[in-house]
């Protein structure tokens, strides 16, 4: 009997999931977006991708998309030409310019003929050179695609980066959400035939996590009302990014509020998404805006290039005016272990779906919907200004896809900055700039508080 199982390694756990839920209206793609001088030469990093990038996981690879699995496959006719693009930006050539061109570029599908990824190379952009890396998220993650570029130019072993990498004293959500991936690996490997999945699927749940219960928490868990950040998603997307922050600022905060960075960063969110909201004309009396974050599971010795994520809730508090009383409800709200669990199960229901036809998938999604308004991601990326070639990189910035909501926020610290970058569906938010110039507010207001505590401080001295 023939067997699709045999044609190839199998994809298996997010790699499948991202590769199943890849629709036209959002498609599972990362983009990455590296500045460097003008001195900068496109062939020495086309070098780079030729001799080191394509040996790294399936990057030689496509992928084949079967009914109910799929499978890596060399490319026959592999070629880095087929890979490569130069563009020029219209005049004036400045950031709006390329931003819509990264907008453009997350909104077109990959080659399904060949490996799924490509890089633009952008040869007028603001007086300098740009790189827009295009790269299906079947492939890897974003902490995986951080390491492979590392790797790139010869400074994974050296940077100290790497080494925050969670290792055995995982955080509770971190640790949840690692017996939940484990859970899915299970779940899905061996190739169980779709006639085995329910019996399975409930055999792998209830010993894995003894989350049986949840199942139904997860079922049952409040539709998320706030009508602006939904809708139907359309083809195109808007991806922008914001001015640079401090670092050291940032870390000033934390000292002074004793939190930590995540926490006035989902408290800047959800201070930027209530004036969106109020600015929109809703009623956000009383309301919450539902996010998942991503979480990295990696163990310190994990090197695999493949994604090892997972996912848990929180309830952003854009009900509260005071930046200050979300920071605490945030940390609270994080603390609890039941508000990592929950979510635990959305992995697993979509790594169950994932096996399943597209009809079954899209009714995943649009369930998930409801459910779950915002997706957040906190990549840690360089402390220092790395090179390519000799040449310092002079910008750094990632967006993730959106699948099952309208809107999805990147961090990434870069050369002792942060910054952040929306990806948003135009035909349900046409304005992220507006978002960001709002979370730029959250966060003066922030330092603002926290001069002002210096200040009393001091002078009670």
């Amino acid at each position: 009997m023939f067997n699709l199982f045999e044609k190839g390694k199998q994809l298996k756990g997010f790699d499948r999931v991202f590769l199943k839920y890849d629709f036209p209206d959002s498609l599972m793609q990362v983009v990455i977006l590296m500045v460097f001088k003008d001195n900068f030469r496109f062939e020495d990093f086309e070098r780079l991708i030729g001799d080191y990038f394509i040996h790294f996981g399936n990057f030689s690879r496509r992928i084949v998309d079967a009914v109910g699995t799929a499978y890596w496959e060399e490319d026959p006719e592999f070629s880095l030409n087929n890979h490569f693009e130069y563009a020029h930006l219209p005049e004036p050539a400045l950031k709006p310019e390329l931003e819509e061109y990264i907008g453009n570029v997350m909104a077109t599908p990959l080659d399904e003929k060949r490996p799924r990824w490509k890089f633009h190379f952008i040869e007028n952009y603001n007086n300098q050179k740009a790189i827009v890396a295009c790269i299906h998220h079947a492939y890897a993650d974003g902490v995986a695609l951080r390491r492979i570029l590392l790797s790139l130019i010869g400074k994974l072993e050296k940077h100290k980066a790497h080494k925050q990498l969670p290792g055995k004293n995982l955080s509770l959500k971190q640790t949840l959400v690692q017996k939940a991936f484990s859970t899915v690996g299970n779940l899905t490997r061996g190739g169980k035939s779709l006639a085995d999945i329910p019996f399975y699927s409930f055999h792998y749940m209830k010993k894995g996590l003894g989350l049986a219960n949840s199942l139904l928490d997860m079922m049952t868990l409040p539709e998320d009302h706030h009508g602006r950040l939904k809708g139907k998603l359309g083809i195109e997307k808007c991806c922008v990014w914001s001015p640079t922050i401090q670092l050291s600022e940032a870390k000033e905060m934390t000292r002074l509020l004793n939190c930590t960075i995540n926490h006035i960063a989902l408290s800047c969110i959800a201070g930027a998404l209530r004036k969106y909201s109020l600015e929109q004309g809703e009623n956000i009396q009383d309301k919450t805006i539902r996010s998942i974050e991503a979480v990295d599971v990696r163990k310190k010795q994990d090197g695999r290039i493949k994604n090892r994520i997972g996912f848990f809730a929180i309830d952003l508090p854009t009900d509260l005016a005071n930046p200050l009383e979300r920071i605490y409800k945030i940390k609270n709200l994080i603390s609890k272990p039941q508000d990592s669990s929950q979510l635990m199960l959305m992995g697993a229901a979509f790594a169950v779906s994932s096996m399943f036809p597209k009809s079954v998938r899209r009714q995943t999604q649009a369930f998930q919907s409801k459910k779950v308004s915002v997706l957040i991601t906190n990549m840690t990326g360089f402390e220092k200004q790395i090179s390519v070639a000799e040449i310092p990189m002079q910008e750094f910035a990632f967006w993730v896809p959106i699948s099952f909501c309208s809107l999805a926020f990147s961090f990434t610290s870069y050369n002792n900055m942060l910054n952040l970058a929306i990806n948003s569906d135009r035909k349900i938010i046409s304005d992220p700039h507006t978002i960001i110039s709002y979370f730029l507010q959250e966060m003066k207001t922030l330092q603002n508080i926290c001069a002002n505590l210096e200040k009393s401080a001091v002078s009670e001295e």
